[in-house]
């Protein structure tokens, strides 16, 4: 096993995994999830986040990874991005061997029928309006007593993820110079 690393070490890690949080964003993940149970991500791509993420986690916690593996197609070929995810959930069982992955691999609204429910949940799938506030929708139904929502790419270029957040949040909070977004309640 790998003795605990710093924060800042764990998101430099994470640059060699392809994705697009930024530096901050991905501390601010990092933060979030620090010490909690459970960790849902929708829409993994690569496992950038999910890498910093699951080590922020606590002993023995779980994380449910959710994927239609449909954004593969912008690699040189799907299953070089497959091969990419593959070898960042093997390097978080080697900094985290306690940790339990739960893979779902399906289109979110279906994944959310038989996923657990999560401490934290971050949203990063599809950035069109009906289909991101769809997975605000379902997936705030599984969140954890005291859990809450995180999400990406709250930016005037996914104004989809914009109006979605929007209205189905009662309210939200959104970091500085990031396009991460959190929230606890829902309409």
């Amino acid at each position: 096993m790998i003795p605990f690393e710093p924060r800042n070490t764990i998101i430099s890690k994470s640059y060699l995994i392809p994705g697009n949080c930024w530096p901050t964003e991905l501390g601010i993940i990092y933060d979030s999830c620090y010490g909690k149970n459970s960790y849902t991500e929708v829409g993994v791509f690569c496992g950038k986040s999910l890498f910093v993420a699951s080590l922020a986690l606590g002993k023995n916690a779980t994380i449910t990874i959710v994927d239609d593996l449909s954004e593969y197609g912008t690699f040189p070929s799907p299953e070089y991005g497959k091969k990419v995810l593959s070898l960042t959930l093997e390097q978080i069982k080697i900094h985290k061997p306690d940790i339990t992955i739960i893979e779902i691999y399906k289109p979110s609204v279906q994944a959310a029928v038989e996923a657990r429910s999560s401490d934290v949940i971050y949203i990063d799938a599809c950035h069109e309006y009906a289909e991101c506030k769809a997975d605000i929708e379902i997936w705030s139904r599984k969140l954890n007593n005291h859990g809450f929502m995180i999400g990406h790419d709250y930016c005037s270029r996914h104004p989809g993820v914009m109006d979605a957040v929007n209205e189905a949040c009662i309210d939200f909070m959104t970091f500085d110079r990031t396009r991460i977004w959190k929230s606890s309640n829902f309409r």
